[in-house]
């Protein structure tokens, strides 16, 4: 098994391995990778049981409907994702009755990083 917590970079290169096209290009920059990695290592210092308890989390019911959430709900999700199907939040989206969703064709998981300007403005409007 992979140790995530001794190996960041050996997680990090999978991650990339498994991104898209469009992500593999985010995640190229250095600035980002230095910062990633080390976010992973600071969220594993004690282990990978929260990463495990976040997994169990996305494959149970939480305890609430998304069609109960009643106030508004902002969204971004990139058409190249291959982390998140953009089926699965089109799904959610939908779901919830005041989601202003963006999905934005050629972007992907990480497409923060490059409209984070937009998506921050759009918050504190």
């Amino acid at each position: 098994m992979l140790n995530r917590r001794r190996n960041p970079e050996r997680f990090y290169e999978r991650m990339v391995h498994q991104s898209s096209e469009v992500d593999r290009a985010i995640l190229a920059h250095p600035e980002i990778r230095a910062m990633l990695t080390r976010n992973w290592s600071e969220a594993n210092r004690h282990g990978v049981r929260g990463y495990a308890q976040e997994t169990v989390i996305f494959s149970r019911p939480w305890g609430f409907r998304l069609e109960d959430i009643a106030m508004e709900v902002r969204s971004w999700h990139g058409e190249e994702d291959a982390s998140m199907p953009p089926a699965a939040g089109r799904h959610v989206a939908g779901a919830i009755p005041h989601c202003v969703a963006a999905f934005l064709p050629g972007e992907g998981h990480f497409l923060l990083f490059d409209h984070w300007g937009e998506i921050l403005a759009a918050l504190l409007s």
